[in-house]
């Protein structure tokens, strides 16, 4: 029988092997960067399990108060991630919310550490030439300066600024590339090929996309 027992978004208490001793731990909730589930450090507590169960609210209580931030050092990377968590709702494929943590996690390792009210025009210019010298494309930048600004829009709804900075600057969306379809001939002798060869999931997107006309989205959801 286990000697463990988890309160639901609060932590664990856990017996130990000595008599009437619990270690308790605290939920931190989700880390935004890495999306593991963290823990605070351990504590042993002497008592009965109702004993060790109030100790680790306690134990929460004090961290709370500990890490009470006030809105004005709210920072990006933090609100950016309680943006993401909190839309999740609003997915219906997980891919689209996996594509939408990508460019949190881009707009966290490049604004992170800035406080939603130091973030201005000016900076935000700067990072993107930056970023274009290290390589970025247009398009890349494009996802993330649309993202921001949507983060953004919302902590003036918040209350939290009182302006986008995101608002003077445009990054177009890049033109997509001239694409060329394959003409009948062409299908009809990838389609023979694909037949001949073993099955795969690879081959049967294939022959999926070929009869159906769908996009490569929509093929793998």
């Amino acid at each position: 029988m286990s000697g463990r027992s988890s309160l639901s978004g609060i932590g664990s208490v856990e017996k130990t092997g000595r008599k009437n001793t619990w270690r308790i731990r605290v939920a931190l909730g989700k880390d935004p960067v890495t999306g593991k589930y963290r823990k605070s450090p351990s504590r042993t507590v002497h008592g009965t399990k109702s004993e060790a169960t109030k100790a680790l609210m306690e134990y929460r209580a004090e961290i709370m108060d500990a890490s009470a931030v006030r809105p004005s050092d709210i920072t990006v990377g933090e609100y950016a991630a309680r943006f993401h968590e909190e839309r999740e709702h609003e997915f219906r494929s997980p891919l689209a919310w996996n594509r939408e943590a990508y460019e949190i996690k881009r707009i966290a390792e490049a604004f992170g550490a800035y406080r939603l009210q130091e973030l201005d025009t000016f900076t935000l210019r700067n990072a993107y030439s930056r970023m274009r010298k290290e390589g970025a494309t247009e398009s890349r930048l494009h996802r993330v300066h649309q993202k921001l600004s949507q983060i953004m829009n919302q902590a003036v709804d918040d209350g939290l600024i009182a302006k986008n900075p995101c608002s003077p600057i445009s990054i177009p969306r890049p033109k997509p590339k001239e694409r060329h379809s394959l003409t009948v001939d062409e299908a009809q002798r990838l389609n023979s090929i694909i037949l001949g060869l073993p099955a795969s999931a690879p081959h049967c997107a294939v022959l999926l996309a070929l009869h159906t006309g769908m996009r490569r989205g929509e093929v793998l959801g």
